[in-house]
């Protein structure tokens, strides 16, 4: 049997290691997008990457190494069946923990930087986007508490592929006066399923979170938080930094 085609079963959560297997991925998701999505719903990422065939085809499973165990274990617990890239993803320890990857992928948060092929170990991230085009991005320390400073963004998960920023602005300025809606999409220009919402104050973001997560919108059931690696310059009196 391929590792694309697992057996699901009930997940156990007596292991030590820090190394998750994520199976049953869509055969477009890239290590970038398993990377982001488990930073953005965990947290903790050091390295993740998908496994690909002889043809450089992706298996439709990859791996995720968080930095403690604890993190590995609230990841199979919490996202069993949960809905990535249109996919019910599997999750269970990794089993075979000296099993070869396709080489480095990056380590720490949402950093856009891709880590060095080489076999054996993970990569450097460079700056820098995907793809060699150049933008300018803004990048962002990882945290390791959940709340960011002052808890005023909510990340906005599980959206359907076709809604827009303005049907989530329109839904979420219900419970507040809104700063900015960042909508997240692919080189192609196609959504991720997730998205930011910035609000002017805490209180219309725990307001949204109380009253949105786990609600169906645009047949979808929502995912929503407070963003966890949001950092408040308004609060800290610091911008955050750009690269070109």
């Amino acid at each position: 049997m391929s590792e694309g085609n697992d057996t699901r079963e009930q997940p156990n959560l007596d292991f030590e290691t820090n190394r998750v297997y994520v199976g049953n991925l869509n055969w477009k998701t890239s290590w970038q997008d398993l990377k982001d999505f488990f930073n953005d719903q965990i947290g903790g990422v050091e390295f993740a990457d998908v496994l690909i065939d002889y043809n450089g085809r992706s298996k439709g499973c990859g791996i995720v190494e968080f930095a403690s165990n604890e993190e590995a274990k609230r990841a199979v617990k919490e996202l069993q069946g949960f809905d990535f890239d249109g996919r019910e993803i599997f999750l269970r320890e990794d089993r075979e923990p000296t099993r070869r990857t396709n080489g480095g992928r990056g380590r720490g948060g949402r950093g856009r930087g891709r880590g060095g092929r080489g076999r054996g170990g993970r990569g450097a991230p460079r700056g820098g986007p995907r793809g060699g085009s150049i933008r300018k991005t803004t990048t962002r320390p990882q945290r390791e508490e959940t709340g960011g400073d002052t808890g005023r963004q909510v990340y906005v998960g599980n959206l359907s592929w076709t809604t827009t920023k303005e049907a989530i602005d329109n839904k979420f300025a219900e419970f507040g006066a809104i700063e900015t809606v960042t909508l997240e999409s692919d080189f192609k220009g196609r959504s991720k399923g997730w998205a930011t919402v910035l609000f002017e104050d805490k209180e219309s973001s725990d307001a949204a979170v109380a009253a949105m997560d786990g609600v169906e919108f645009e047949g979808r059931p929502l995912k929503v938080h407070v963003d966890r690696f949001f950092v408040d310059s308004k609060n800290s009196g610091e911008e955050e930094t750009t690269q070109e």
